[in-house]
């Protein structure tokens, strides 16, 4: 009985630690805010915008938009997205912002 018992423990410590790591992923993407794309509009947009871009839906509200991840370079999404949308003060992917010269040449592609 007392081996039932224990045995019954574990099982139950090994699923809340599970279901733990399940929700960290989640949590994570949560507090950094995303997990794909994210931007800043150099100007903001009077109305929430969507549009689907290679394949994903880019969302942006006022100057912040963000979209998941496409598989394209982040300098390629970005001209896409400042097509759509407009230029943009910041690119960034989960790996970081698109560095200065590389947001120019995003920026160009708009006009």
């Amino acid at each position: 009985m007392l081996a039932l018992a224990h045995q019954t423990g574990i099982r139950l410590v090994v699923a809340a630690g599970l279901a733990l790591a399940a929700g960290a992923p989640a949590a994570a993407l949560a507090q950094s805010g995303h997990g794909g794309y994210s931007a800043t509009l150099a100007a903001p947009l009077p109305a929430a915008k969507k549009a689907v871009l290679n394949g994903v839906i880019w969302k942006c509200d006022g100057d912040s938009c963000a979209a998941p991840l496409d598989g394209a370079r982040p300098a390629i999404a970005c001209a896409k997205m400042v097509r759509a949308f407009g230029a943009v003060t910041r690119f960034a992917d989960p790996k970081g912002d698109l560095a200065a010269e590389d947001l120019a040449r995003c920026n160009a592609a708009a006009n």
